[in-house]
């Protein structure tokens, strides 16, 4: 009887038993998927790894666009890569490139950044100590004499490298810069010939004038700018400074304005931003 009785029990015992075990795997299996889901939803979200070459191609693709908002992405991108490798020589080449421009820009506006022209001597002089024919590198440093007022030094680097079979517009400008005369109109005119939206020589050309009072051909110049690329951030930056000089403070509010909200990561805005302050600061 209680051997009977026993038996009758063991149904029960292993059916509990096979219950238990089902639990457990149920939870497990539920563990795991949930696992999986975290795991395939951190992959989706998880930053992408940086190429830096790729990335390299499209700071340059925004780079030859050359005006100032095109620059400051490109320098976004060029600086994050110098973040995954501060070693790529094309990014150091060409962010000292960009750098030396800011700077030069910066100078029109009679500002001046160190940081930009310290970057962008370090850059270009880490570049040419393993690149000597770095083309981005050595109008980095043509540029900085620019900015330095060296002309002959600058001058003396050009007809090292310069010559009448050059294809790089910038080249052919900084000689158009350097020269006088019939060799600086031919220069330009080959240089816009090479590069005919080129930004920065049409904002380049625009300063000059202003320098030499001739307001008129600066806006001639703005004019000329903007039958080739209408509403570029440049043109309003360029029309406040016209605007400014006119004492007309309604339209240099105006272009100043327009000029912010297509470029609000600009460093001339934080800059201009940071002189009016000290200005209103200041006894």
């Amino acid at each position: 009887m209680m051997a009977s009785g026993i038996r009758q029990k063991l149904p029960r015992i292993q059916t509990e038993s096979t219950s238990r075990l089902a639990g457990f795997w149920d939870e497990t299996l539920s563990f795991l998927l949930y696992a999986l889901l975290i795991a395939l939803t951190n992959a989706a979200f998880a930053a992408p790894p940086v190429n830096v070459d790729n990335n390299y191609k499209d700071a340059l693709n925004l780079f030859e666009q050359r005006d100032i908002v095109s620059r400051q992405k490109a320098i976004h991108i060029l600086e994050r890569n110098l973040e995954t490798n501060a070693e790529h020589q094309e990014t150091q080449a060409l962010i000292a490139f960009l750098y030396a421009h800011e700077a030069y820009l910066l100078q029109q506006l009679g500002e001046r950044s160190n940081d930009y022209l310290t970057s962008a001597e370090a850059f270009a002089k880490a570049v040419l100590a393993k690149q000597p024919t770095n083309s981005f590198a050595r109008k980095t440093v043509i540029y900085l004499h620019l900015i330095g007022g060296l002309h002959q030094d600058a001058t003396k680097l050009m007809e090292k490298a310069m010559t009448e079979k050059e294809t790089d517009p910038d080249m052919w400008y900084i000689q158009a810069v350097l020269s006088e005369g019939d060799k600086a109109r031919k220069s330009l005119a080959k240089a816009l010939e090479l590069k005919p939206n080129h930004v920065w020589i049409y904002s380049d050309m625009v300063f000059r004038a202003i320098r030499l009072n001739e307001i008129p051909l600066a806006e001639k110049w703005i004019a000329a700018l903007e039958a080739r690329l209408p509403g570029i951030a440049d043109i309003d930056l360029l029309r406040a400074v016209i605007a400014s000089l006119k004492k007309d403070r309604k339209a240099a509010e105006s272009h100043w304005g327009a000029f912010s909200n297509k470029a609000p990561d600009s460093p001339i805005l934080a800059h201009l931003m940071n002189k009016n302050s000290k200005n209103k600061t200041s006894p």
